[in-house]
């Protein structure tokens, strides 16, 4: 049996872990699906935010240009952090980290 990240479809996905530095703790979780062939059709993301009440967030985008996860998070909101391009930035200026697992 082939290991996950052997597999082809894992080739297309992307698992990103929110950490909490003050809680030490997963606190979200982003999925993400690329396309078979980059450039044709949509990432579709799914963000879990788990800081409070459990929210499920989807997103998509299709396009060139600017990092797509970035776009499909741009305007999302997480615990209550409004996400832009600079994702990343906002959730670790507001204590988090970010971890990509695949």
């Amino acid at each position: 049996m082939k290991r996950a990240d052997e597999m082809e479809c894992s080739k297309r996905v992307s698992v990103i872990a929110i950490t909490s530095l003050c809680a030490g703790k997963i606190v979200g979780k982003i999925i993400a699906h690329f396309p078979k062939q980059f450039g044709l059709g949509k990432v579709h993301v799914v963000m879990y935010d788990w800081t409070g009440e459990t929210k499920v967030t989807t997103s998509s985008h299709s396009g060139y240009g600017m990092d797509m996860i970035a776009a499909c998070l741009k305007g999302l909101q997480f615990g209550n952090i409004k996400l832009s391009v600079n994702w990343e930035s906002d959730l670790f200026d507001a204590g988090f980290v970010v971890d990509t697992l695949l």
